[in-house]
């Protein structure tokens, strides 16, 4: 920290001296007086040659080089595509003319196009330009295309593993479900340059999260103006749902502004049944939820060039949550001895909840040199209020339907606070030996929850001490991190490792728990690359799970007087080794192989009370997960209007535990595939078309066996006036086959759920304004911000 305070005082001091000073300011343009961007500029001394000081022009051609005397100065300009310039120093403004290079060459053209799949050696790059399904698509359809990334049903997963964090820009996105597919498709294909998918990340990263990240590198274009995208879309699942979407993004000279928002409202239904064995009872409870949420999301940002060195950027986002669900169940006890149903019971319930979300980042940026020296500092501050009522009325019944005695009701009132502030600084320092980074963060979350339940007397509701909670968490963490990377001949290699102190309380009524622990987490990769068909990589990590605030909380929510849900506060975090071997062949093809070992494995799990009947579900530290496995990506071009990517992956999970206070050891093998067509069905790639299958087997995912499930998805797609208007089209598992089975490999417990993924939707959508205006400053972070 002392370092990084003395490089941000000299930068000012700098900046202080620097007014005292003379300033050699002009414009470097073409021949036709365009702007040539980013062009170097050296001064020299004029008897000896000797460089006096380095620079950069700005965007716009401008630079601004403070000098103590200008006698004796040559100025010289070097830019890419021209011939190198020279221009005597004055104090004058003056405006620099470059000549093109090659000019007998003009009417040879020569262009050079990324290579669709790169292998790095932290992460494999998907170029998105050099895939046609970009055309008139979005992020949320492009991760599709992405190696080893698995998309279904509102959520985005790696092949074998599960839900990874999803980046733009390196800047954590904290949404999920509805709101993140929404937020992805704000996000046009055309305004995206990379898909990064880093399984293993390294160490300058958040260690948070047991799988890995996705990056979103969006494109740096040079014009200036304005531009924007507006669309509109309508899902038919059981019942309809619609989502407006707005892009707007205006640079003026050293002013970047934009601004990202959406709109929602998917009304979607959830079937589920779940069986629970008992010693000579089973309880069968069918339960159907139809909830109508209404989701909003504005996200304002700016940044500006201080100088052509800093910048400085504030973006502010803030959101409504606005839900209603409506519950019923049908609780049926069997007899196992005799057939006979031994109770009934027909239970409804009403949620309403709202929630505001707020988040506020600041960051400074300051390119300290040519070279590539940085420093980048970041605040940001997330806030979540919310409120939540629950009215349930529970009833026992006959056989034949008529009711036995008078009805319960109970209502749940929960009021939550989430705040989260962090504070990071990471510093990269290239040398000829090799380019190093380090840094800092700083992370504080303090959540509250009041949670009261009541119960129905004579028309009051009287508020049950037993099952009413408040829960206060705190938890801070300190991370300290440094990395190296190096290349040589045709190998590069990089190290890191990074350390995180950890504090934690929790306090609810008459309990108090603490957890105090400091981790090191090491990174390293290696990467050969002997021709440009070929890479070959291996890459390890140590990565940590820490539980979520909701997976702590212990209050109670019943879905019925002898069957509810609730959070552990003795909750410990979980930690992993992950471990890959790659190889990429002709820039289409990826070969991996992974292992991963997970120690006290966080999982939702069923517990059985056969004395009264009852049973519940928790979070636990359920045991030792192990898997390793093979996953294959193609991407082919079939013919020059059909496009293919296959994803294979075949693997093996293992799990043993001794939570249920028996030895338990299972282990299953397990394989999965994902198909992806894009048809090209006119040589103005205006009309596209898309055919999509997954299949999944069966699955061992610690104590619960998932079953096989498979899904289609198709869609057609158009473009009109200039490729401005795009409609589209789409079908999503219209065979109803994308559910959820489990089965509790030690009790028994069977849960089955079918969250309303069959729709069909409709999508239009309007590009405006300049289409080759530049896209927001990629903020580089230390990590994913979690």
């Amino acid at each position: 920290m002392s370092r990084l305070f003395i490089l941000i005082t000299l930068h000012f001091l700098c900046l202080i001296k620097a007014n005292g000073q003379l300033t050699i300011v002009g414009k470097i343009v073409d021949k036709q007086h365009q702007p040539v961007a980013f062009a170097t500029l050296i001064l020299q001394h004029l008897p000896d040659s000797a460089i006096v000081k380095m620079d950069m022009a700005d965007s716009n051609g401008a630079y601004k080089i403070p000098v103590t005397d200008t006698n004796q100065l040559l100025l010289k300009i070097i830019a890419s595509g021209y011939a190198p310039a020279f221009a005597p120093v004055s104090n004058k403004q003056q405006d620099i003319i470059l000549e093109p290079v090659g000019k007998e060459l003009a009417a040879v053209i020569v262009s050079s196009r990324k290579p669709l799949i790169e292998r790095k050696a932290d992460r494999t790059v998907l170029n998105v330009e050099n895939t046609i399904s970009a055309i008139g698509s979005d992020a949320y359809e492009l991760l599709r295309k992405a190696p080893g990334v698995r998309v279904t049903n509102n959520s985005v997963s790696l092949a074998g593993k599960s839900t990874v964090s999803i980046m733009i820009d390196g800047k954590l996105v904290r949404l999920g479900g509805d709101e993140l597919e929404a937020f992805l498709r704000t996000i046009k294909a055309d305004n995206i340059s990379q898909i990064e998918v880093i399984t293993t990340p390294p160490a300058k990263y958040e260690a948070e999260g047991n799988t890995g990240l996705i990056n979103i590198v969006t494109k740096k274009r040079k014009n200036e103006g304005l531009n924007g995208n507006v669309g509109l879309s309508y899902t038919q699942r059981v019942r309809g749902g619609a989502r407006t979407t707005l892009s707007l993004n205006y640079r003026k000279n050293k002013l970047n502004v934009f601004a990202n928002g959406f709109l929602t409202r998917n009304q979607n239904t959830l079937d589920q049944q779940t069986t629970t064995q008992f010693d000579n009872q089973e309880n069968y409870l069918s339960s159907w939820q139809i909830t109508d949420p209404i989701y909003s999301r504005l996200e304002l940002g700016a940044d500006y060039n201080i100088g052509n060195r800093s910048t400085l950027g504030i973006m502010y986002t803030t959101g409504h949550t606005d839900r209603i669900a409506r519950q019923a169940y049908v609780s049926t006890i069997t007899n196992l001895n005799t057939g006979n149903i031994d109770s009934l019971q027909r239970s409804r319930a009403q949620i309403k909840e709202t929630g505001l979300r707020q988040v506020v980042d600041v960051n400074y940026e300051w390119r300290i040199d040519t070279s590539g020296k940085k420093l980048n500092i970041d605040y940001e501050y997330f806030g979540r209020p919310s409120h939540r009522d629950r009215t349930a009325t529970n009833q026992s019944v006959l056989t034949d339907g008529g009711r036995i005695g008078a009805p319960g009701t109970n209502l749940t009132t929960a009021d939550l606070d989430v705040n989260y502030m962090e504070l990071k600084a990471d510093v990269v320092l290239p040398t000829t030996f090799a380019e190093w980074s380090f840094g800092a963060k700083a992370s504080g979350i303090h959540n509250v929850s009041d949670n009261i339940f009541s119960d129905l007397n004579d028309g009051v509701y009287v508020r049950n001490t037993e099952k009413s909670n408040e829960f206060d968490y705190t938890e801070n963490t300190q991370a300290l991190y440094f990395s190296t990377e190096k290349k040589w001949d045709k190998w590069e290699g990089q190290l890191g490792l990074r350390g995180e102190y950890t504090q934690s309380r929790g306090i609810s009524i008459g309990d108090t728990v603490t957890n105090n622990y400091a981790k090191l987490f090491p990174t390293a990769y290696l990467l050969y690359t002997p021709n440009e068909d070929n890479a070959f990589n291996i890459n390890y990590s140590r990565r940590i799970e820490r539980p979520q605030y909701f997976q702590r909380n212990p209050f109670r929510t019943y879905t019925t007087p002898t069957s509810y849900e609730g959070g552990n506060p003795f909750l410990q975090p979980s930690f992993s080794h992950n471990v890959e071997l790659g190889y990429t062949l002709m820039s289409q093809y990826t070969i991996t192989l992974y292992a991963q070992q997970v120690d006290a494995m966080i999982q939702w799990i069923a517990q059985t009370d056969s004395v009264n009947n009852s049973y519940f579900y928790t979070w636990a530290n359920s045991g030792t997960s192990t898997s390793f496995g093979l996953s294959l990506n193609a991407t082919n071009n079939i013919t020059d209007w059909w496009e293919n990517t296959v994803t294979l992956s075949g693997y093996r999970k293992s799990f043993r535990s001794d939570y249920y206070n028996t030895a338990n050891n299972f282990n299953l093998p397990s394989w999965e595939v994902d198909i992806f067509n894009t048809f090209q069905l006119n040589k103005a790639q205006t009309l596209m078309a898309e055919l999509g299958f997954y299949y999944g087997s069966k699955e061992q995912d610690g104590f619960n066996l998932g079953y096989a499930n498979y899904m289609f998805w198709g869609g057609i797609r158009a473009l009109f006036f200039d490729k401005r208007l795009t409609l589209n089209l789409q079908i999503n598992d219209p065979t109803r086959t994308s559910w959820d089975k489990y089965l509790n490999l030690h009790n028994g417990t069977y849960q089955f759920d079918y969250d309303d993924h069959r729709c069909v939707q409709g999508t239009i959508s309007w590009k405006f304004g300049n289409k080759n205006i530049k896209a927001r400053r990629e903020r580089q972070t230390s990590d994913s911000g979690q």
